[in-house]
């Protein structure tokens, strides 16, 4: 409600053409990734400046963690303010794997090993990076937004850290390691 309400008026219309009650609905949605993930993860890279051939960023992210179907979209609400994206993500969910949204801003969030300090409260890394593609323009940006919500303890690493990374139009590229209590 205080980070984005616009996607809980989202995940009621899905309830409803779905069929389902929309309180099970936002249970399958914020407890899907926690302590779901049993092989290796993900793995995300960028290039800048020099090292592309026209320096125009570059980014690249693969899904190596376990086969299951994918859905890549172009969301955009008619919400004032919020950014359109493109992104891929799991079936049936409305947070976000990697994005790229209108400003030039591509980001994914992968594993990065256990969480020395695990909570399990707040939002997995799925929906702190959908809100990093509605909100942020830079890498500077994101970086804020992930400092504000691990602050906030609005982040739930679960028992995994996360490794965000972040490209942006300008040229900048950023990996930002984040467990619970550390960015």
């Amino acid at each position: 409600r205080q980070l984005a309400p616009h996607w809980l008026d989202e995940a009621a219309a899905i309830a409803q053409v779905a069929g389902v009650r929309l309180d099970l609905y936002l249970a399958c949605l914020v407890g899907r990734y926690r302590g779901l993930l049993f092989a290796e993860d993900c793995t995300s890279y960028a290039a800048v400046g020099s090292a592309t051939a026209d320096g125009r960023p570059l980014f690249h992210k693969n899904r190596d963690n376990l086969a299951r179907p994918q859905a890549f979209y172009r969301k955009e609400t008619l919400v004032p303010g919020v950014l359109p994206f493109i992104s891929v993500g799991d079936t049936s969910d409305t947070g976000a794997m990697m994005m790229v949204n209108a400003a030039g801003l591509a980001g994914s969030a992968d594993q990065a090993g256990s969480d020395p300090d695990p909570y399990y409260g707040g939002l997995m890394n799925p929906y702190g990076l959908r809100h990093i593609a509605e909100t942020a323009t830079t890498c500077a940006e994101a970086l804020q937004i992930v400092r504000m919500m691990n602050d906030r303890g609005w982040y739930a690493g679960g028992n995994i850290a996360t490794n965000w990374a972040f490209a942006d139009a300008t040229g900048h590229a950023m990996v930002v390691y984040n467990a619970h209590r550390k960015v």
